[in-house]
């Protein structure tokens, strides 16, 4: 769950339509920045597509009095239950926080995924995306009632505290609308503006309600990571200000600190002063003034409130490790020591140990580490490749049976089955959009029982070893959840985690011939991650009696429940081994999960729970008034809300205008917009515009792009002389074809791009030709390049483009011929963060194109986006790159054909990841690159010689306002060539490719 609201790009002055070029050796008159956040802030969710929504879904919109509410086929039910519920949450939140917003919030309903998530953002209006399926296993949101309930009441917070802008703020916006950022340092969203952790820390700190055991502020998970944070190291706030976090527990830190912060804040000086912290922080119209506002409310700065916070967490949580450390704590031998996301396991009979593992610092695996004869390890070994958390079961004979997450038309997530050989890795695809979450092996390895997911429902399912449908044994109702189901070896009989909003998270039994679930446990705590032990005699199990996650074991012909662990963090996915007394688990400390092997000589009482649920239930919320059903219309959400000024001023040029962007609630029309007055030398007049759209509601997507810009050439004196115009009009069609770790696509363009003079000064100014191109254009586009947590750069994979453009198709183009252009980038994991990138290019014209270019440092010409404008994110006529140490527009560097390769050794240098309070700067990361570029250009046959150039750039990845991180490349290039190389040094923003 979270929220988004912009990135930060900053533009040269072209994008607001005028250009000040050298002419000869005339110098550069001016440039003037702009920082433009809207047309960005799509990029802000995650890649999704078709691009953003299952092309094949119908939606409608249901509206209450504060809510429209947006669903697709088969929601209506759910639909009415959101708004209910959302209307009920809104009378308490909004007396709470002291807001409701001017206009209906829109609620996206979805069952595009089968995870457990949300998303709000106050622009362009006020929005929130809320996936049905509900959390299905202990990872920080499975402490809940109602999940509807939970994500819309955190997603709803987060709505409440951005949209809200009082005092000056409130002025801005009704002067701008609802612009993010006003140029030079103004905002409209003054709560925007401030660490992550303290905007997500309010709403985690409001979805909590202690009495009833919800939320992650009162859950034993979250107490579990606190706990092990404040006994052994504790973050600072430096830290914990960055926007990304590649310690453990990464981001979940912002979630994590924030809610213990707020908690602290309420219990230290009284659930008001929580309050009058967003009260007072909302009339800003200057941003990020954080400190002063925590000294204004409660008399310290921020700093000062950090090192109490963490006396009182050290205080809070110090005597429960204490207690354990005095019983003495029964632990395992630490058999794996990444840390960070291990597990879940299973343990053959040889004793062989297959986990899922992920460290940050590579893509996740599922893997095995061999089991020698004197009882030690091999190196662990890679079988397959993940990206998303995986469950699996395993079968001595049947192999590995995996469920995990895969893209379905594009848009949406669903877990499919895949058989996985235990020996070689050798994978299987078994389903496609199934959404099977968890899955089981028969004892026999010739069935399985398969958990499927979809609309806020699980039903069990019976298939062959195949993965085909056989049977369905049983439906369950709203909100009921099935997890971690394990096939007894003796009886035909699952256990399995289940949810049900009455009676919270118990073992329940499932007797296959009945058809019917059985109690197994029914207390407040929540059991998790049951199995069989080999003989069938004992369930296995995880749960947080006392506080604290520790494995348990149930004899089932007596009932008798022993602790097997007693830890000070927590024990999870319990395996027995080749008896009863060898034990094997996942458990967590600091640095987050590993696997441990315990042999079992000691067994402890399990701390009593109480009759009842781990969660109370709140009562169905009173219908409230809804209109009818309509079919979705972007109509009410498409209007612009929001503009930007441009204006640009000198001696004899002068520019007002504005900008302004949008996008309706299902992203199915994104536009932008910009359009200014311009005057040259009081003489010359010029409208100034580009106009951008992408359409995605069907399958292909489309782009057009329209503009029309100058550039402004000055003579030795700097007086202008001359303005020439560009026109450029662009239309795009994008076929996507995504997965979870790769993504393809073709692309197929017209476009028309025409200079011509606008004003010369006099007429001693001598005329320039106006020139037309023309062109068609193919292209296709591949990509399966990863980058984790801890990576400087892309961290392996490979990019490969292949473009074709035709300017005679069309006719009427000053350009001729054919163009073809193969881009290759291969990225190779070295090892930790250290990365060999490589890029070869090849460009071939025939007749007489537009030639390519080589020189310079600043063309970083990655692939194209799926959603970007076609004028930035296109894979057409691109004809320049970089080639280090040689000056751009080089004639020895410039012709229809061209060659162009590159090696660079990345490394990282220092990763401190903190940023100060005021000002709101710091430092994610340093690193570093050495590199080589090779090229040539030539018109027939092969090249006459190639040029070398060679350097060093250093990466200096900077934190703007607590949510952005700007790349700045210092670099120091050496071109080799005896008469055109330079010694260069250059600043960049970005990586070269």
């Amino acid at each position: 769950m979270g929220y988004y609201f912009f990135k930060v790009g900053v533009f040269w002055a072209e994008f607001s339509g005028t250009n000040f070029l050298r002419a000869g050796s005339i110098a550069k008159k001016f440039v003037a920045l702009f920082f433009v956040f809207a047309i960005l802030a799509l990029s802000a969710l995650p890649a999704k597509a078709a691009i953003l929504h299952d092309y094949t879904l119908d939606w409608f919109t249901l509206e209450s009095k504060h809510f429209r509410c947006h669903f697709h086929t088969g929601g209506e039910e759910l639909a009415r239950r959101t708004l209910a519920i959302a209307e009920e949450v809104h009378s308490e939140l909004t007396v709470m926080l002291g807001w409701s917003p001017a206009s209906k919030t829109d609620i996206i309903l979805t069952d595009e995924y089968d995870i457990a998530n949300g998303y709000a953002t106050p622009f362009p209006t006020n929005r929130t995306g809320i996936f049905l399926s509900g959390p299905d296993s202990v990872n920080s949101i499975e402490d809940n009632s109602d999940w509807l309930e939970t994500v819309i009441r955190h997603e709803y917070i987060h709505i409440l505290h951005l949209d809200k802008a009082t005092g000056a703020a409130s002025v801005m916006r009704k002067l701008f609308g609802r612009a993010a950022y006003i140029f030079p340092f103004f905002t409209a969203f003054p709560n925007a503006y401030q660490p992550s952790w303290l905007i997500e820390g309010l709403a985690t700190y409001g979805e909590t309600d202690k009495e009833r055991g919800v939320g992650r502020g009162q859950s034993s998970y979250f107490d579990m990571l606190m706990r092990m944070e404040a006994k052994d190291g504790f973050k600072t706030l430096r830290h914990v200000n960055a926007p990304l976090l590649s310690d453990w527990p990464m981001n979940t830190s912002r979630y994590l600190y924030g809610v213990h912060f707020f908690q602290y804040l309420e219990e230290k000086y009284g659930k008001r002063k929580v309050i009058e912290l967003v009260d007072n922080y909302s009339d800003n119209i200057i941003p990020w003034r954080v400190n002063s506002n925590a000294y204004y409310t409660v008399g310290k700065d921020m700093w000062g409130l950090w090192d109490e916070f963490e006396t009182a967490m050290k205080a809070k949580y110090q005597p429960q490790w204490t207690e354990v450390s005095e019983r003495g704590e029964l632990i395992g031998e630490r058999i794996t020591s990444e840390g960070y996301f291990t597990g879940p396991l299973q343990v053959s009979a040889k004793g062989d140990i297959y986990y899922v593992d992920y460290n940050a610092d590579k893509n996740m695996m599922l893997k095995v580490i061999r089991a020698k004869e004197d009882g030690t390890y091999k190196k662990a070994k890679e079988l397959t490749e993940l990206r998303i958390a995986a469950r699996f079961d395993l079968h001595e004979q049947a192999g590995i049976i995996l469920a995990k997450p895969e893209r379905c038309r594009n848009a949406a997530i669903y877990y499919d089955l895949y058989h996985i050989n235990s020996s070689s890795g050798a994978e299987t695809r078994l389903t496609k959009c199934a959404r099977y979450r968890t899955v089981s092996w028969s004892p026999d390895g010739k069935q399985l029982m398969a958990v499927k997911n979809g609309l806020a429902k699980n039903e069990v399912h019976l298939l062959d070893a195949n993965g085909q449908y056989k049977e369905t044994l049983w439906k369950g109702k709203y909100a009921e959840v099935i997890a971690s189901i394990d096939w007894s070896p003796t009886e035909d009989t699952l256990i399995a985690s289940v949810f049900r909003p009455e009676t919270g998270w118990n073992l329940e039994k499932f007797d296959i011939a009945t058809k019917q679930w059985h109690f197994v446990t029914q207390d407040d705590v929540i059991e998790t991650n049951p199995i069989y032990s080999t003989d069938g005699k004992n369930i296995l199990y995880s749960s947080d009696n006392g506080g604290i996650y520790n494995i348990r074991r149930m004899k089932i012909e007596s009932g008798k429940t022993t602790s097997l662990t007693d830890l000070v963090g927590g024990g999870f996915y319990p395996v027995q081994g080749k008896d009863e007394n060898e034990l094997y688990y996942v458990g967590y400390t600091k640095q987050g999960y590993d696997i441990f092997k315990l042999a079992v000589k000691e067994t402890r009482d399990v701390p009593a729970a109480n009759k009842g649920s781990s969660a109370i239930a709140k009562p169905v919320p009173a219908k409230v008034e809804i209109g009818p059903v309509k079919d979705y219309s972007p109509a009410e959400s498409i209007i612009p809300r929001w503009y930007h000024p441009i204006l640009a001023i000198a001696e004899d040029y002068y520019q007002l205008g504005a900008f302004t962007s949008g996008w309706d609630t299902l992203a199915r029309h994104i536009y932008g917009v910009s359009i200014s007055y311009a005057n040259y030398d009081s003489s010359y007049e010029d409208w100034l515009g580009s106009v951008d759209y992408i359409y995605d509601r069907w399958f292909p997507t489309f782009k057009l792009h329209a503009s029309h810009t100058n550039d402004l050439f000055v003579d030795s004196n700097d007086n202008l002389v001359r303005v020439r115009g560009n026109d450029v009009q662009q239309a795009e069609m994008v076929i996507p074809l995504l997965s979870l770790t790769e993504r393809l696509s073709f692309h197929a363009a017209l476009i028309k791009e025409t200079e011509s003079d606008g004003w010369r000064k006099n007429s001693s100014i001598a005329s320039r030709a106006s020139t037309v191109d023309n062109l068609l254009g193919a292209a296709v586009v591949y990509n399966n390049t990863a980058t984790h947590a801890k990576s400087i750069s892309r961290a392996e994979g490979r990019v490969i483009q292949f473009v074709t453009e035709d300017s005679d198709r069309i006719g009427n183009s000053d350009y001729t011929g054919k163009v073809y252009v193969a881009d290759w980038r291969e990225y190779i994991r070295l090892g930790g963060a250290h990365v060999l990138a490589l890029r070869a290019v090849e460009g071939r014209g025939t007749d007489n194109p537009r030639p390519f270019q080589l020189g310079g440092s600043q063309n970083t010409n990655f692939e194209p986006q799926l959603l970007s404008s076609t004028l930035i994110g296109s894979p057409f006529n691109r004809r320049d790159y970089i080639l280090r140490g040689y000056s751009e527009g080089r004639a020895e560097l410039r012709n229809r054909k061209m060659r162009l390769m590159s090696i660079e050794y990345r490394f990282p240098i220092w990763r401190p990841e903190g940023s100060l309070m005021t000002p709101p700067v710091g430092l994610q990361q340093l690193s570093a690159a050495v590199f080589i570029d090779r090229g040539a250009t030539w018109q027939d046959g092969g090249p006459d010689k190639y040029y070398t150039g060679s350097g060093v750039e250093l990466y200096s990845d900077v934190i703007f306002g607590y949510s952005s991180v700007i790349r700045i490349t210092l670099g120091y290039a050496r071109g080799h060539d005896s008469v055109i190389g330079e010694d260069q040094f250059y600043l960049r923003l970005g990586s070269s490719f």
